[in-house]
C-alpha cells in the first residue's frame, strides 16, 4: 500500500467538502461553537450584500446579530449541492426561517470556501441581495459596524 494514500487532490477535496457540509450543518443546527471549531477566525468572509470582505470573526458577530437573535426557532440551511476540487468547495444553499417578527425568510446563496489544514480561510458569499436588505437587515442599519 502506498503511503500516498489519502493524500491525493481528490481525497483532499473529499475532505474539505466533508468539512463545509459539517460546517453548514452546525450552522443551520444552531451549533455555532462546533461551527466555529472549522473556521479561522483571522480568516476572510466577503458578503455581496455590503460588497465587502470581513474577517471570519467579524462575521460570526454579525450572524449572532443577524441570524440568531431574529430567528427563535432557527435558520434552517439547507445544501442543494456541492462541488470540491483541491482546496476550495462550492456551495449552493437555500436557507428558510421564520424571524421574531413573524416574517418568513427564504433566500438562495452560492458560497464559494478555501479551506487550508482543515480550516475555512477564505469564504465568498453570494445571495439574493435585495431579500436580505427587506428583511434581515431592514432593523439593522448599524449591521455591518
Amino acid at each position: 500500500m502506498s503511503s500516498d494514500v489519502g493524500n491525493t487532490a481528490a481525497d483532499l477535496a473529499a475532505r474539505n467538502k466533508a468539512i463545509i457540509l459539517d460546517f453548514l450543518a452546525a450552522q443551520s443546527d444552531g451549533r455555532l461553537s462546533d461551527a466555529g471549531k472549522v473556521v479561522d477566525p483571522n480568516g476572510s468572509w466577503w458578503m455581496l450584500t455590503e460588497r465587502r470582505t470581513a474577517t471570519i470573526g467579524e462575521y460570526y458577530a454579525l450572524w449572532e446579530k443577524l441570524i440568531t437573535n431574529q430567528f427563535p426557532d432557527g435558520l434552517r440551511l439547507d445544501v442543494l449541492d456541492a462541488t470540491a476540487e483541491d482546496d476550495r468547495v462550492a456551495v449552493r444553499v437555500e436557507s428558510r426561517g421564520v424571524m421574531d417578527d413573524g416574517t418568513d425568510y427564504n433566500n438562495i446563496y452560492f458560497f464559494q470556501f478555501q479551506l487550508r489544514d482543515g480550516l475555512i480561510v477564505r469564504a465568498w458569499e453570494h445571495g439574493d441581495t435585495a431579500h436580505v436588505w427587506k428583511t434581515l437587515r431592514r432593523r439593522h442599519s448599524d449591521a455591518t459596524s
